[in-house]
């Protein structure tokens, strides 16, 4: 799986330059990113290694994935406590998480399919309800709904099945570890 680990790492420099070019606070935007490492778009690649790899159709959903949960990040993790919305740097912390989320899906109507813009606006939503009711036991971990994401996303746009896996059982066992052990 060489060729994965290569187009990680032309996929790192194209998020890192996507983030940069849309935050308001680049470097610490970037810190945070780089400390979790490009998760989602890992998880993609490895779910359609299991099919028709395409990196052209694999490409902007893996940076899509990566710039919604920077958005996330961003929106709900700003820092900011509850009182600080309204103010100047809140406003901005919510301008710039709203550019990643329309760059992201912007991305990914490139590829025309309806279907992929359906799994990302779930997943988002079921992020945002993560956060609009913490106390929800099921809600605790609130990018893994990302991790799903990426795991659908890849297998269906490899042409598998994006419900169920047939996948290598070191690939499956990798996604599992991603998708259930997410710190964010």
């Amino acid at each position: 799986m060489d060729y994965i680990e290569r187009d990680i790492k032309s996929l790192n420099k194209e998020i890192a330059r996507e983030i940069a070019e849309r935050s308001d606070s680049a470097e610490s935007d970037l810190k945070l990113w780089r400390e979790e490492g490009p998760r989602r778009a890992v998880i993609v690649l490895k779910a359609a290694a299991g099919g028709h790899y395409d990196l052209k159709k694999l490409r902007p959903v893996a940076i899509a994935l990566e710039l919604l949960a920077a958005g996330v990040r961003k929106h709900f993790g700003a820092g900011q406590p509850a009182a600080a919305y309204g103010q100047p740097a809140a406003n901005i912390a919510l301008v710039t998480a709203d550019s990643f989320y329309v760059r992201a899906l912007a991305l990914v109507v490139t590829l025309r399919d309806d279907r992929l813009v359906k799994i990302l606006c779930e997943a988002l939503a079921s992020i945002s309800e993560g956060y609009a009711y913490p106390e929800a036991p099921d809600r605790a971990d609130r990018l893994a709904a990302f991790n799903v994401a990426a795991y659908r996303l890849g297998r269906l746009l490899s042409g598998n099945n994006a419900a169920s896996g047939d996948l290598p059982d070191e690939i499956s066992k990798e996604i599992e570890n991603a998708v259930f052990s997410d710190p964010a």
